[in-house]
């Protein structure tokens, strides 16, 4: 079966149960205690093509899905784009670990970085995250 890397994991395709997912879209540890002639059968389903866009999306919940993170994210909406020495500072945190949190949602393109000189600074890659933290306080 196919395999496609989706940054921080290996992900990889198996025949699967129509009965799973609504018949749409599973990935490879939903239905390992199927037995082979319900495979041979042909009960499995066919890769939903707007996968990996799903995929992508889920790596980029993963690289917000921590405090420290959502609080850049916040500070990054309210006060636009910010150097490393900025946020560390404003957030009260260690130069390395705001570098570190920066890195991982660098990565996953949820922030992009722009250089000023002799500065890089990080500024949002989209406008959905602001409206993600909305909604997750309540107010969206």
């Amino acid at each position: 079966m196919p395999s496609q890397n989706h940054g921080l994991q290996q992900l990889s395709w198996r025949p699967v149960h129509r009965g799973c997912f609504g018949g749409r879209l599973a990935l490879s540890n939903c239905c390992l205690s199927l037995r082979p002639n319900q495979m041979a059968k042909g009960e499995f389903m066919v890769v939903n093509s707007s996968f990996e866009r799903y995929g992508r999306q889920a790596e980029q919940l993963r690289a917000i899905a921590h405090p420290l993170r959502l609080a850049i994210i916040g500070l990054l909406h309210r006060e636009g784009a910010q150097s490393v020495t900025q946020i560390y500072e404003a957030l009260g945190v260690e130069q390395a670990t705001a570098s570190h949190h920066l890195k991982i949602m660098r990565q996953s393109e949820v922030l992009r970085t722009v250089r000023k000189g002799r500065f890089t600074y990080y500024e949002l890659a989209g406008q959905e995250y602001p409206k993600i933290l909305a909604m997750l306080s309540g107010e969206g």
